[in-house]
């Protein structure tokens, strides 16, 4: 029950999912200065975009199939959850090459960006059936 109540708080996930912006655009145009034991590891800030993005995914996805309007459809949520993951994460790049002077453009960023956001997707449809269940019990 607890969980239904959650999934319909439109305000709550709209401020999540702007939170959520914030904090990829802080991260995204900030100096890091990460742990050195990351850096031996290949290709580990790769993994941190995939993940970063795949959440950005379903915390979008979450707001507009279940909170935003109840006439959204889950491919329509889906889709448009991943078209603004795939937008803002080629906008946070180019903004790194034009905004900063310590940051820049990285094209593999935005494969691992893309492969975060399609794995949600994937995670989504995979679970198509139980979600339109909870969405038509709320």
């Amino acid at each position: 029950m607890r969980i239904k109540k959650l999934l319909d708080h439109k305000g709550l996930w709209l401020a999540l999912g702007v939170l959520y912006v914030g904090i990829i655009t802080a991260l995204s145009l900030a100096r890091l200065i990460l742990n050195p034991l990351l850096h031996e590891i290949p290709n580990s800030d790769k993994v941190g975009h995939a993940i970063a993005y795949f959440c950005f995914v379903l915390v979008w996805f979450i707001y507009f199939y279940f909170a935003k309007d109840k006439t959204w459809t889950l491919t329509k949520s889906c889709a448009v959850a991943f078209a603004f993951a795939f937008g803002y994460g080629i906008l946070m790049e180019l903004a790194q090459g034009s905004l900063t002077t310590y940051r820049s453009p990285d094209f593999m960023d935005i494969i691992a960006n893309t492969s975060g956001a399609i794995l949600a997707v994937a995670v989504v449809l995979a679970s198509k059936e139980k979600l339109a269940t909870l969405k038509t019990s709320i």
